[in-house]
């Protein structure tokens, strides 16, 4: 059996069993970090916690008389901040929106972001370069939907002549269906941050169901511009030239529309996610990287409404700069239970 890290950050990695099987390994494994058993494991891509930072951990996984070991070295961590020490509650009921948001603008470069077990109210948070965020078991992030209250950003921001995207004069920020609109902010924004890592066995939870109130209900009336409603829906993760992210171990469900969304983003990564919906929820595509390079897609299982993994490249009515091919993505181990498509082309995808 061929074995290597496929990922890793201070405290968690992904380590690839590679016995010719497509999602499960043929054999159940016990897993050891550091000497002490962890569980067992029977994916092809294992997510393993409980590492140390900055030092060299010696993952094993037995089988019997089988033994295979993988070394990780794992960067260092600079500090933690809990959640809790900048007040949120996680009992469900209080709004954690900003005290979470003020962990991760308090977070030092190269630190980590703890939520611990709990349920977590918010509204949408906003990711910042050099921060990993680590959902803990039995932690949840839950998604306000009373749309009174939910931020949005506009399709594109004009700046200075020859200082956009790639001197279109435009930055580009909300995108939908391959138009660049307004759009609620997700429950998870970037915006050209790089190296962050969301990661645990923690959910983030959308809270979306066919209430009258909530997202999925008459979703086609939603978002009409000629009667005035022209902002999209958001999406659990939504990435815009982003650099270096990683999604890990979580699970991902009931989004408003599509789960994970990355826009012209380079070296991406989905790894182990657990990414759900019922199967008569609208939109709710798994993963659609648009105009994006350098993507993996490892080990993830998919149950949605809609496409598991849809590759798209934008429409022809924005510039040309801001609808790039995407290339070199790699969908690999993966499992697909309810969706429209497992690995899907388009639409929008006029970038190429």
């Amino acid at each position: 059996m061929d074995i290597k890290t496929v990922w890793r950050c201070a405290r968690a990695a992904v380590i690839e069993l590679d016995d010719g099987g497509l999602y499960d390994t043929f054999f159940s494994w016990e897993v050891y970090v550091n000497g002490q058993r962890q569980g067992t494991t029977k994916k092809v891509e294992t997510y393993v916690d409980g590492l140390v930072p900055g030092q060299r951990n010696v993952v094993k996984f037995v089988n019997g008389d089988e033994v295979y070991e993988a070394g990780v070295t794992t960067p260092l961590e600079s500090a933690t901040i809990d959640v809790r020490d900048c007040g949120a509650k996680g009992d469900g009921k209080h709004d954690d929106t900003v005290n979470i948001q003020a962990a991760i603008m308090a977070c030092p470069k190269d630190g980590r972001v703890l939520v611990p077990a709990g349920k977590y109210l918010v509204k949408s948070l906003f990711l910042k370069s050099g921060c990993s965020i680590e959902l803990q078991e039995g932690s949840q992030i839950l998604a306000r939907h009373d749309r009174d209250q939910l931020a949005y950003i506009p399709g594109t921001l004009k700046g200075t002549e020859g200082l956009g995207k790639d001197a279109t004069d435009f930055f580009p920020l909300g995108r939908w269906e391959g138009e660049s609109i307004s759009t609620y902010c997700s429950l998870f924004t970037g915006l050209s941050v790089h190296d962050v890592n969301i990661y645990g066995r923690g959910t983030i939870d959308g809270q979306t169901d066919f209430a009258d109130d909530n997202w999925w209900h008459n979703v086609k009336d939603l978002y009409r511009p000629e009667e005035g409603r022209d902002i999209a829906r958001p999406r659990m993760v939504f990435l815009s030239e982003c650099s270096h992210v990683a999604l890990a171990g979580i699970t991902v469900q009931n989004s408003p529309a599509w789960n994970i969304h990355p826009v012209m983003c380079d070296h991406f990564d989905a790894l182990c996610l657990a990414i759900k919906g019922p199967k008569n929820s609208h939109n709710t595509d798994g993963c659609d990287p648009e105009s994006c390079s350098f993507v993996r897609i490892l080990g993830c299982e998919f149950s949605v409404g809609d496409d598991c993994i849809a590759i798209k490249s934008g429409k022809l009515g924005i510039d040309r700069p801001l609808r790039p091919a995407t290339h070199d993505m790699l969908v690999a181990h993966c499992l697909m239970h309810d969706g429209h498509g497992a690995v899907v082309l388009g639409s929008e995808a006029a970038g190429g």
